[in-house]
């Protein structure tokens, strides 16, 4: 051992300390020059290792860390014979083990535990640091041990050659836990009658000091050798891999000695085994804050200032400031000055440690899991929009406002599946429905419905993007993927497409690609998708309520034709805070409630309460839904009366909206039932065969209005 006494810094190997020298008082002075450079290598080093291993959690981190120093120490005293000499521990070592264990729980790991939720991390950063220094100081105030260097190994009771110190504190720094392993009674030292409490071999300067230890609470007179062989704790030293031990050592060495008298040899189960994990181990501090509710990083990372670590997968990174400094903002000093009002000021806020633990508790509580969701811009990078699709889309987009605004009198027909749930079989439906657009071209303006997300009243099937296997397996991700594709695939066929925004965030992954926009009746009175609306690049058609009402879609028209604010993702993925200038390309849609609004009655009062909203007097009618009743082929003659109004001369009605696939009907989705072929999954549709005549009847109407005018 390393004794502050300098004369015992010559001892040769089996000599004593004296009496004289047990009871001068410690020459400290060639131990405190160590103890700055010590705190700092204690300190830093586990921050060190993180940044090396930062993506590697707490628990694994220090398994693997502890592992390897057990497999070194095992190699190494198995090589000085250390099993041999001490045996096997015992029952009673077991039992004062136990207790080092629970101490060290319910004391060192408690306190910490407590310190880390209650300071800051600044402050708990600077504490942690300088607790090698604290450690030592206290042992000196409150159990009158003299501060030493305790840099040696556990087993001889003199201080080895500077060369052989230094090679132990490196390997200490590796983890390897060369200094203070001691298995053996080789540490003897004399008691002497004539000094309570003994003077022999002084403590470490810190807990990953060396294993020292002072025999106090011996008899005074008592004769004997005094075994400092650390018997428990070195042999814990070897299974946990030291940097418990450290920490367990420390606990009793705070709390109070314990011993055991086994004839003349006393054995102190609190001899210090905390060099064990080496000097950079951090060894206690980490198990401190590491084994203790999987807190987010150790108290190592806190201890070296770094202030990062990692929690269930979450990686927290850079040291919180103390406070947040108040912003000057030119932009609220002109807006006091503007309008009269005193703004409040941004007062410094403290940086409140975060407990992850405690959010938990109140908050995600019917979360099931979280899973990654590709980014929109990875997903464009992935599946990028081709020049011609991106001339599509603004040619088709310009020419839906020119209809919109008047400057085109052809009838815009939103025409297409209820829902997509299949790729060929969409594609299919887009190669036919692509002749008839080219056909009636000069008519109609003819947009393919490809709607991927799907409102339910109740639950059900919500898409394609939301289920594309319509299995339960809810790939999102997938469905995103498959979904851009089917609109590149329908945009190189030349046909534009329009979709329903339902999820607040899938716009960013598709809406580049989309001509017309729909807000479903559900959503029309939602505030979010009427700020969403107000930033679209696309024309946007308001269904009414689904009682009918066509106010609540004049209201949403009005709001989503203004500027807004509100939190978004931006296509890297990162929440923001969006602000659109409005979007002027909106109108009504007339899609019925508790009774079908598609006749002429219908139209002329929504026009009236347009007009009276300061808007447009123009719809769009959808001959499905509750327009139709339900019933699919109903559309046929919804359309036919549409027609009629339309040949008659009502410029009003811009649009038609009709639900056709490739064979009419619906059916269910059955687990382990095959799906019949082109059959809507969802609402029933019209077949192609029976859509291609409602569209000539359409751009007949078209034409007739036309020649009314003239």
């Amino acid at each position: 051992m390393l004794c502050a006494c300098l004369d015992c810094w010559r001892m040769k190997p089996n000599r004593f300390c004296s009496t004289a020298c047990a009871a001068r008082p410690a020459a400290a002075g060639g131990a405190l020059w160590l103890a700055l450079p010590f705190t700092l290598v204690w300190a830093s080093a586990f921050p060190a290792a993180k940044f090396v291993f930062v993506d590697s959690p707490p628990l694994l981190f220090l398994s693997v860390r502890f592992l390897c120093a057990g497999l070194l120490l095992t190699a190494w005293a198995i090589g000085r014979g250390e099993f041999r000499r001490s045996g096997l521990p015992t029952g009673r070592d077991w039992l004062a083990l136990a207790l080092l264990a629970l101490l060290n729980h319910a004391v060192y790991l408690g306190v910490s535990w407590t310190g880390m939720r209650q300071l800051s991390s600044g402050l708990a950063t600077i504490l942690i640091s300088a607790s090698p220094i604290v450690v030592a100081v206290l042992a000196a105030l409150w159990l009158g041990e003299p501060l030493g260097v305790g840099l040696c190994r556990g087993g001889f009771h003199r201080a080895p050659p500077a060369a052989r110190r230094c090679r132990y504190l490196a390997r200490g720094v590796a983890g390897a836990g060369g200094p203070g392993l001691a298995f053996g009674g080789d540490g003897v030292v004399q008691a002497p009658a004539a000094a309570p409490g003994g003077g022999g071999p002084c403590r470490a300067a810190n807990a990953a000091g060396g294993r020292a230890a002072q025999p106090r609470g011996l008899e005074r007179g008592k004769r004997g050798r005094c075994a400092l062989d650390a018997h428990v704790v070195g042999r814990f030293c070897l299974a946990a891999g030291g940097g418990v031990a450290g920490g367990l050592c420390d606990v009793v060495h705070l709390a109070a000695p314990l011993q055991r008298q086994c004839g003349q040899r006393v054995v102190f189960p609190h001899a210090r085994a905390g060099a064990a994990d080496g000097v950079g181990g951090a060894g206690r501090a980490v198990v401190g804050l590491g084994s203790v509710g999987h807190r987010a990083g150790g108290m190592g990372d806190c201890a070296g200032g770094a202030g990062f670590g990692r929690r269930r997968g979450q990686t927290l990174r850079g040291v919180k400031r103390a406070t947040i400094p108040a912003l000057a903002c030119p932009a609220a000093k002109h807006d006091e000055e503007r309008i009269g009002i005193a703004m409040p000021e941004l007062k410094a806020r403290p940086a409140t440690p975060i407990d992850p633990e405690d959010t938990l508790r109140i908050d995600d509580t019917r979360i099931q899991a979280v899973r990654p969701l590709i980014t929109p811009a990875l997903l464009q990078e992935w599946l990028p929009a081709p020049e011609s699709a991106r001339a599509l889309v603004e040619r088709s987009r310009d020419a839906l406002c020119r209809v919109l605004d008047g400057r085109d009198d052809r009838l815009i027909v939103v025409v297409g599946p209820c829902s997509i749930h299949d790729h060929e079989q969409g594609l299919e439906y887009a190669r036919a429905l692509k002749a008839q657009a080219e056909a009636l071209q000069d008519d109609l303006l003819i947009v393919m419905r490809v709607y991927f997300e799907k409102p339910r009243t109740t639950v059900g099937w919500k898409g394609y993007i939301n289920d594309p296997h319509m299995d339960g397996s809810f790939a999102i991700n997938e469905g995103l993927e498959m979904a851009r594709a089917l609109l590149l695939d329908v945009l190189a066929l030349g046909l534009p497409v329009g979709t329903e925004f339902l999820d607040l965030l899938s716009p960013q992954f598709i809406s580049d690609l989309v001509s017309w926009g729909a807000i479903g009746a559900r959503t029309t009175e939602s505030q979010s998708h009427r700020q969403l609306a107000s930033g679209l690049s696309c024309p946007v058609g308001f269904k009414n309520g689904t009682d009918g009402g066509v106010k609540v879609a004049a209201d949403a028209i009005v709001a989503a034709s203004s500027p807004h604010a509100f939190i978004g993702m931006t296509k890297m993925g990162q929440s923001a805070i969006f602000e659109t200038r409005g979007n002027q390309a909106c109108h009504v849609i007339l899609r019925g409630g508790k009774q079908p609004n598609y006749s002429a009655a219908d139209v002329e009062a929504a026009c009236a309460l347009l007009r009276a909203s300061g808007l447009r007097e123009q719809v769009m009618i959808d001959v499905s839904h509750a327009n139709s009743s339900k019933q699919h082929l109903r559309q046929i003659d919804v359309a036919a009366d549409v027609a009629g109004q339309v040949a008659a001369g009502d410029a009003r009605i811009t649009g038609v909206m009709i639900e056709s696939h490739l064979e009419e009907g619906r059916q269910d989705i059955t687990p382990g039932q095959p799906l019949r072929r082109g059959v809507s999954v969802t609402d029933a549709c019209i077949s192609m065969a029976q859509t291609v005549p409602v569209l000539e009847q359409l751009a007949q109407a078209v034409r007739s209005r036309r020649a009314g005018k003239a």
